[in-house]
């Protein structure tokens, strides 16, 4: 359904003779509008359950990061805002936890996650798509936006946090975390895939 709205919309504002095919339109669509309805989902469940503030941190933070640190793609959008909800179900209630079980001991675990991200990002970021590829002249520059852009949302959460008070931009870490699980995840998916393939192509081999 969302396909078809998308194909109609991009025949509408393209053609043939347009600098890309049209399913390349088709798909640039597809995207935004998937990404419009789960960014709303977010924002409603963050309304109905009072988080909404941090379901705009959870947002930005996450499209900020991602953007040049790459993750884990899910193979539909149902899916993949199926998991876009779920992770920040995650987040609001992982920084529940640590706020109000382990309140004594908040900022060491903040900062070992913090440290945990960091480290990933510095081995594996940028993670590659394959409908985003990456060239090899950016990839250092992606990991450098990618790295900076932790640390900002980082300070901002302990900035407001010590000065204000809030503890609600702290889920910036959880969400933090998300990316890092979407990285890791996202490689060991390759990887297996790579094994798998190699596995078919020798089965080929001795048919």
């Amino acid at each position: 359904m969302l396909h078809k709205f998308c194909e109609k919309t991009a025949s509408y504002f393209f053609d043939n003779d347009c600098d890309y095919p049209l399913e390349v339109y088709t798909y640039g669509i597809e995207l935004v509008v998937s990404s419009l309805i789960g960014t709303a989902l977010i924002f409603c469940l963050g309304l109905i359950i009072g988080r909404f503030f941090e379901a705009v941190v959870y947002v930005v933070t996450l499209i900020a990061v991602r953007s040049f640190s790459g993750g884990y793609h899910a193979r539909s959008y149902l899916k993949c805002n199926i998991i876009y909800i779920a992770a920040f179900v995650v987040s609001v209630f992982l920084n529940d936890l640590i706020i109000y079980r382990f309140n004594f001991a908040k900022y060491y675990i903040y900062g070992f996650m913090l440290l945990s991200v960091l480290i990933v990002l510095i081995l594996f970021a940028p993670v590659e798509n394959e409908n985003k590829k990456v060239d090899s002249d950016d990839r250092l520059k992606f990991k450098i936006i990618s790295i900076i852009m932790v640390l900002i949302f980082s300070a901002f959460a302990i900035l407001v946090n010590t000065v204000i008070g809030k503890v609600e931009p702290l889920i910036v870490f959880p969400v933090l975390c998300v990316v890092e699980v979407s990285m890791l995840f996202d490689i060991f998916m390759k990887k297996g895939g790579t094994k798998y393939e190699i596995s078919k192509d020798n089965n080929k081999e001795n048919c």
